[in-house]
């Protein structure tokens, strides 16, 4: 049951973003047209706080524990609680083609983890338990986007492409019951296409909504735990992001 009550909190999260998307879509009313935002963006600045997480889905690893096979294995992490900052900060070369650079942190905390294969004699063999700890990054990114839609009411379609460098930390995790947890950072590299929204609220002020759907490279961590060694290797991976906030423009 509290597996499913944390779940529901991932879909309320998201059920929110989707009526958000939906408003935004809607007609034009009195509070939105193209007199709040410019008509020519050539040449403007803007800066666009942003908030928003990741789609849930299990992280891959491979275990490696010089404690023996009862320890190694294959696990997948389940994260159903995280969060994206994002600060990003773009120039308009032309009324359409724009590029940002952005700042970002998340953080995410695990509900289980699961010993998908291996563990040989451990009395979790092939279980799902509890975890511990929790995973965070921060990076920056270059980006270039176009806006390919622009609608009488000052509304936008945008999509673009990027690259990330961004550190990631494992603070303590692994399972619950278990002795052997990771702290440890490496640096991924990811590469991102999204595709997004902008409404205009107010005057040079606009709502945003974006996907991102982010590769994000393999990475490696290490702890020594007494006398034991403790590997974790991780795939290169595809997540998907979701994020909502506003964006300032200024000249």
């Amino acid at each position: 049951m509290a597996r499913r009550k944390k779940n529901i909190c991932w879909d309320r999260a998201f059920d929110c973003l989707a009526i958000l998307l939906v408003f935004s879509c809607s007609p034009p009313s009195a509070f939105a047209d193209k007199t709040l935002v410019p008509e020519n963006r050539a040449g403007y600045w803007f800066i666009s706080p942003q908030i928003g997480g990741a789609i849930p889905q299990p992280a891959k690893s491979t275990i490696s524990n010089s404690a023996g096979p009862a320890f190694s294995g294959r696990q997948e992490v389940n994260f159903d609680s995280g969060i994206i900052l994002d600060l990003v900060f773009g120039h308009y070369f032309t009324d359409r083609l724009h590029g940002t650079v952005k700042a970002t942190y998340s953080r995410g905390i695990p509900s289980t983890i699961s010993n998908v294969s291996g563990f040989s004699g451990n009395p979790n063999e092939g279980r799902t338990i509890p975890s511990a700890g929790s995973g965070s990054a921060i990076g920056t990114s270059a980006e270039l986007r176009y806006d390919f839609a622009v609608y009488d009411n000052g509304s936008r379609l945008f999509a673009g492409i990027g690259a990330t460098v961004v550190r990631l930390t494992m603070e303590n995790l692994g399972p619950e019951p278990s002795p052997f947890h990771i702290s440890d950072s490496d640096t991924a590299y990811v590469f991102c296409a999204l595709a997004g929204y902008s409404y205009p609220i107010a005057r040079n002020i606009e709502f945003t909504a974006q996907y991102t759907a982010a590769q994000v490279s393999a990475t490696s961590y290490t702890s020594t735990i007494g006398a034991n060694t403790l590997q974790v290797h991780t795939n290169s991976d595809l997540r998907h992001l979701g994020t909502i906030g506003f964006r300032f423009l200024f000249d």
